[in-house]
């Protein structure tokens, strides 16, 4: 997560949809809590989050969630935040994330996995679920703009159009795959399905078709 109280933003980055190349360009202009002695001191001993202090000094997860940022936000300064997010094909992700973890120290053990031995593992990871990170105990999005993988340069382009940045996206933390539908039997599909069953529906997407059939661009 990257918040600017100077520049009033919030991005939620979800895993493996482009959010590393957004906070390539983000960075600069977003606040920095690891500058406070506070935050110094927690580094140090290896803790890496700090939710008790001033708002301006809170430190988050990178992938912390939009509802444990709104309740360490003063309301007033959260509605003033243009907040937004990026999405994928829960089908595609999980052959980005397939190829990704065997060089992330936290998922090497994966390289000696079949993918259908990988999807039926690592889907049961919660952390997995997009629409948990971006909405409220109720499912309601807290986002004002949900830009998606699929779309990523012009969506990238609206949100810095918006945040008063002009930049150009670059390909940050990429992986190299085939069509993720060549990975799936019918079976896993089904799996898939079910297990991210809300991610798709909230989201719009299928198996058949990367790009959601409708696009979630504004909070209710």
């Amino acid at each position: 997560m990257m918040v600017s109280y100077s520049h009033n933003f919030l991005f939620t980055h979800s895993l493996r949809t482009g959010g590393t190349s957004f906070k390539s360009v983000l960075r600069p202009l977003s606040s920095n809590p690891e500058r406070y002695i506070e935050n110094r001191v927690l580094r140090a001993l290896g803790i890496r989050i700090n939710h008790c202090t001033m708002y301006r000094r809170k430190w988050f997860r990178g992938h912390t969630s939009a509802l444990t940022a709104k309740r360490n936000i003063p309301a007033d300064v959260w509605d003033g935040l243009f907040k937004f997010t990026t999405a994928r094909n829960p089908f595609d992700r999980l052959v980005s994330l397939y190829h990704h973890l065997p060089d992330h120290k936290t998922g090497v053990r994966v390289k000696d996995m079949s993918f259908d031995a990988f999807v039926r593992e690592w889907s049961l990871d919660p952390k997995l679920q997009q629409k948990e990170l971006i909405t409220d105990e109720n499912g309601k999005l807290l986002m004002d703009y949900v830009g998606h993988f699929e779309t990523l340069a012009q969506d990238f382009q609206y949100i810095t159009s918006r945040i008063g940045l002009d930049a150009t996206l670059p390909h940050k933390n990429g992986s190299v795959h085939m069509d993720y539908r060549q990975y799936y039997t019918p079976e896993l599909v089904e799996l898939v399905n079910d297990r991210f069953a809300e991610d798709l529906k909230f989201f719009g997407y299928e198996f058949e078709t990367a790009a959601p059939k409708e696009r979630l661009t504004a909070a209710a």
